[in-house]
C-alpha cells in the first residue's frame, strides 16, 4: 500500500533554502514529500528515487542531483543548469515542456521517455545511444538534428 506523500510546510521550505546555501544534501529532508510545484533550485541531492510519481512543475535549476524518475511524470520541470550525477534516470517518463537549458545530462537514461517540446539550449546529452532508445522527440527537434547533422535515414522519419 502506498503511503500518501506529505505536503511541504513553510518551515521545510526555509530549511531547504538554508541547506542549499550551505551545499548540504537535502535528500533526507524531502524524502516522502510531494515535490511537485516546489522550488528546489541550487540544491544538492545525492540520490532520490521518485519512480512512478508525478513531480511536475518542480524547479531543480542550478542543482547537483541524482534523480531516478522511471515510469513517472515530470512535465514543465526546470532542469536548467543542473548537473546530473551518474546513474540518474528518466526511463519511460513524460518530460514534455521541461527545461534542460545548459544542463549536463550525459549518460542519463531517457529510453522510452516523452521529450516532446523540451528546451535544451547549450545542454550536454549523450545522444543516439541506448540512453535514448525509443524516446519520443518533437518534429522541430528532429528537423534541427537533420539540418545540422548528417544522420543517414533521419529525413525519412520527419
Amino acid at each position: 500500500m502506498n503511503v500518501p506523500l506529505r505536503k511541504f510546510s513553510d518551515e521545510l521550505r526555509d530549511k531547504i533554502k538554508l541547506y542549499s546555501k550551505k551545499h548540504i544534501d537535502i535528500k533526507d529532508l524531502i524524502n516522502g514529500y510531494d515535490i511537485s510545484n516546489e522550488n528546489l533550485s541550487y540544491s544538492h541531492i545525492s540520490e532520490l528515487n521518485l519512480s512512478e510519481r508525478d513531480i511536475s512543475n518542480c524547479n531543480f535549476s542550478h542543482s547537483t542531483i541524482k534523480l531516478i524518475v522511471n515510469n513517472g511524470v515530470a512535465r514543465n520541470c526546470n532542469f536548467s543548469y543542473v548537473t546530473f550525477l551518474t546513474s540518474s534516470s528518466f526511463r519511460a517518463t513524460d518530460l514534455r515542456n521541461s527545461n534542460f537549458d545548459g544542463c549536463n545530462a550525459t549518460n542519463i537514461d531517457f529510453a522510452y521517455s516523452n521529450l516532446r517540446d523540451i528546451t535544451y539550449c547549450n545542454a550536454t546529452f549523450t545522444m543516439f545511444s541506448k540512453y535514448f532508445y525509443k524516446a519520443k522527440f518533437s518534429k522541430k527537434f528532429l528537423e534541427l538534428m537533420h539540418k545540422f547533422l548528417d544522420i543517414e535515414g533521419l529525413s525519412e522519419i520527419i
